[in-house]
C-alpha cells in the first residue's frame, strides 16, 4: 500500500507588482503543479506592506518571503515558522536564501556585447537597489578584463515613477 504523504502548506509574501516577483510566483505555479502534495497560500499586498495579520494563527508548515523592509523581518522572526528569504536586502541574515547571481549575469551580459564586437559597452542602473550597485561594479569589471571600455548611466530618481520610465525608454 502506498504512503500517503500529508500536505505541506506555505506562505507566500511575494508582491505582484514587478516581473521578478511575478517570475517567482510562475516557478512557485509550476513546482506546485507538478506537486499536488504542495499547497500555496498568497493574498495580495504591496513590496512595503507590513500589515501580514492575515498570517496570525495560520496553521501552515513555512514561508517563501521577499524580505523588503525590517518589519517583515521581525514578523517573519515572530511567526517563527521555516522561511526562505527571496529577497537580495539580506535582512534576515540568520535565513536561508535565495538570489539572483549578479556577477553572473553581468559577466554573460558583457560576453553578449563581446561576441558582437562591441568594445565601448554601457550599464543601466538604479543606485536605490543594491542588487544593481553589485551587477554595475561586476559589469564594470568583466568589461574591464576584455579590454572594453566600459560606461554606466545612473538614474537618478525624479520623484515620479512614470517619468523615470519614460527617461529608461
Amino acid at each position: 500500500m502506498p504512503i500517503s504523504l500529508p500536505t505541506r502548506h506555505v506562505a507566500l509574501i511575494v508582491e505582484t507588482s514587478n516581473a521578478y516577483a511575478r517570475g517567482v510566483l510562475a516557478g512557485i505555479r509550476r513546482f506546485a503543479a507538478e506537486r499536488p502534495r504542495w499547497s500555496f497560500y498568497l493574498a495580495e499586498h504591496s513590496r512595503h506592506e507590513t500589515d501580514f495579520s492575515w498570517l496570525r494563527g495560520w496553521n501552515g508548515h513555512g514561508v517563501l518571503a521577499r524580505i523588503e523592509n525590517e518589519e517583515t523581518a521581525w514578523f517573519i522572526r515572530e511567526l517563527g515558522l521555516p522561511t526562505v528569504d527571496l529577497s537580495a536586502k539580506g535582512l534576515a541574515p540568520e535565513l536561508p536564501c535565495v538570489e539572483t547571481d549578479d556577477d553572473t549575469i553581468a559577466r554573460w551580459a558583457v560576453e553578449h556585447f563581446a561576441e558582437r564586437g562591441l568594445q565601448q559597452m554601457a550599464f543601466c542602473g538604479d543606485e536605490r537597489f543594491g542588487w544593481s550597485v553589485a551587477r554595475a561594479a561586476a559589469f564594470a569589471d568583466h568589461a574591464h578584463r576584455r579590454d572594453a571600455v566600459s560606461h554606466e548611466f545612473t538614474l537618478e530618481p525624479s520623484g515620479v515613477r512614470s517619468h523615470d520610465r519614460e527617461r529608461l525608454a
